[in-house]
């Protein structure tokens, strides 16, 4: 999917893309990430990532994702490069938009009340940035979900 991200040093609009990760080309520790993703990865769960077209080698965020009880989606994780980290991040919308595309593949994979939901865990430090930044609902402690109103929020601002 053709998406746009917006370069935080120029404010300029880049192109970018989502597209499925490659196990043999997944994020590392060794280069700053906070997750290990190639020891994560397995055949059940869907990996996505956000490349830049200018330069599709480097990964600018990355998730993985369920379906639970094969009718919810369950966002297992969801990172963005070291290199985009807070305010001094090269690109800003990359966190969006992954939430935006798991929304989406929520709509289409899955089921019944579970149609256009995703549920996902937040650090306690994370859970008012989630609510006011991107609509989240939280349900009990640390989990969260986008509803279907969210979730079109998110599409419209990220992926549109």
């Amino acid at each position: 999917m053709r998406i746009k991200l917006k370069d935080t040093i120029t404010n300029k609009i880049v192109d970018a893309q989502i597209t499925i990760a490659d196990k043999n080309k997944m994020p590392s520790t060794k280069n700053g990430w906070k997750f290990e993703w190639a020891e994560m990865f397995n055949e059940t769960e869907k990996f996505y990532k956000i490349t830049i077209n200018e330069n599709p080698d480097i990964i600018q965020g990355i998730m993985k994702f369920s379906i639970q009880n094969e009718e919810m989606l369950y966002l297992e994780n969801v990172e963005v490069a070291p290199h985009n980290y807070g305010s001094k991040g090269k690109y800003d919308y990359v966190a969006g938009c992954l939430f935006a595309y798991a929304c989406i593949q929520s709509k289409i994979l899955g089921k019944g009340n579970y149609e256009g939901f995703v549920v996902f865990n937040s650090k306690n430090v994370l859970i008012e940035f989630y609510q006011n930044k991107y609509w989240a609902k939280l349900i009990h402690r640390q989990k969260m979900f986008f509803d279907q109103e969210a979730g079109d929020k998110l599409i419209a601002q990220y992926l549109k």
